[in-house]
């Protein structure tokens, strides 16, 4: 056999010890894919996991570590609505995220979790729109 072919790396594991060791350091986990960020780790602590479009990626993870830290800090309630008084977040609102846009981005939180069953949200403009 091949000596390439001879080594299997179990990528779901390696991808968890990553998500773990930000959870562990950070509080939670951010990860970032083509304009979207998703959280990992919120759950852990009783918090709706929470998702941001648009933007760029140190931008979306500003604003998801701000509401993070207000939210475990019990300054934010991280229920649907809006999310005033954060100067951070200045016309921003959280908005329910249905099942089936859960299971198409929260792949992350899924492999970590072993199940669906988490609440997550998502950072719009108050309008309704991505950030």
């Amino acid at each position: 056999m091949p000596a390439e072919l001879a080594f299997f790396e179990n990528g779901i594991e390696k991808h968890n010890t990553r998500m773990l060791e930000a959870i562990e350091a950070d509080g939670i986990y951010v990860k970032f894919n083509n304009g979207l960020s998703y959280t990992v780790g919120m759950s852990k602590i009783g918090l709706p996991e929470l998702m941001v479009r648009g933007s760029d990626e140190e931008q979306n993870k500003e604003l998801i570590f701000g509401v993070f830290y207000a939210a475990r800090n019990q300054v934010l309630q991280l229920e649907p609505g809006s999310v005033e008084g954060l100067f951070f977040a200045d016309g921003l609102a959280l908005a329910a995220v249905s099942e089936f846009e859960k299971r198409s981005v929260f792949y992350g939180a899924r492999t970590l979790y072993n199940s669906w069953d988490f609440e997550a949200l998502q950072l719009v403009n108050n309008g309704g729109s991505n950030v």
